[in-house]
């Protein structure tokens, strides 16, 4: 064997080594994409439930954040207190929406799970008084997010985490 098969041999596997590293790294990289939406999808609703449980946890809160979506009006008649215990309830749900919202425009969250927010979105903010609050608190939140609220809440109505039964009767729902 003379030195031009040798080296001709010794090409083609360091082609052939080429080819796999690069099938590897692309392997890596496409399992990183999937670790990075799970984790975007865990860290957001860690997030979400964190707001909720506030809401779950603690009867007053739950009753200003009922009230002030049934009729927004009635802040008139709220304290100081529980129309700011109203206004960053409400930021903290909508901050993890808008993280989640943030993730799917830059393709790090899992596609299935993007409806639920857009389904819980306009569910809340299409209450009597979820528009007025959005309106006085939009500019709390990127510009971004404030361009897909409004679509959200431009759009015909769905189903909304208010379906069926509501969770006061004298709430109406869209």
């Amino acid at each position: 064997m003379n030195w031009d098969a040798i080296s001709g041999v010794a090409e083609i596997i360091s082609a052939v080594g080429v080819i796999f590293s690069l099938l590897y790294v692309g392997f890596q990289i496409k399992k990183h994409t999937v670790e990075t939406r799970r984790a975007n999808a865990r860290a957001t609703a860690h997030d979400h439930a964190a707001a909720i449980t506030v809401l779950a946890n603690d009867p007053e809160i739950a009753e200003i954040i009922l009230n002030g979506f049934a009729d927004l009006d009635r802040f008139e008649n709220f304290t100081p207190v529980e129309r700011y215990r109203f206004d960053l309830a409400t930021l903290i749900w909508l901050q993890a929406i808008e993280q989640a919202f943030a993730d799917i425009r830059q393709r790090n969250y899992p596609d299935d799970m993007e409806d639920t927010y857009r389904v819980m979105v306009p569910g809340v903010l299409n209450t009597p008084s979820g528009r007025v609050w959005w309106k006085q608190r939009k500019a709390w939140f990127s510009a971004n997010f404030q361009k897909e609220v409004e679509l959200l809440l431009d759009a015909p109505p769905g189903e909304s985490i208010f379906a069926g039964t509501s969770p006061r009767p004298d709430m109406p729902v869209s």
